[in-house]
C-alpha cells in the first residue's frame, strides 16, 4: 500500500494497493482520531457510521477511513499495520 495526498479536492488521502486499485478517502480538512485523539469524537463517528456502512471490503473508502483515520490508535502507522493484518492486503 502506498499513500499520498489525494488528487481530489475534497479528499484527504489516496492509497494504491499492490493489485493496482486506487482509492481516495477521508474528508479534506476534517479532524479525525489520528489528528485529535478525542475518544468521544471517535465513539460518535463509529456510532454514526457503523449502522449504515459495511466495513468488510478493504477497498472501500469508508473502510479505509474507519480503520486508518478512526482506528484503535492515534498513530496512523499502527492503524495501517492493523489494517493490513485484518484484511490481509498490501
Amino acid at each position: 500500500m502506498k499513500f499520498k495526498a489525494s488528487t481530489r479536492k475534497d479528499k484527504r488521502l489516496m492509497v494504491q494497493f499492490s493489485n493496482g486499485v486506487v482509492v481516495h478517502f477521508g474528508q479534506k480538512g476534517g479532524k479525525t482520531y489520528i489528528d485529535e485523539g478525542d475518544k468521544l469524537k471517535r465513539s460518535n463517528y463509529l456510532a454514526r457510521h457503523g449502522a449504515s456502512e459495511d466495513w468488510r471490503d478493504p477497498y472501500k473508502a469508508s473502510t479505509l477511513s474507519r480503520f486508518l483515520l478512526w482506528g484503535d490508535s492515534t498513530d496512523f502507522e499502527k492503524n495501517h499495520q492493523a489494517y493490513m493484518k485484518r484484511f490481509n492486503v498490501s
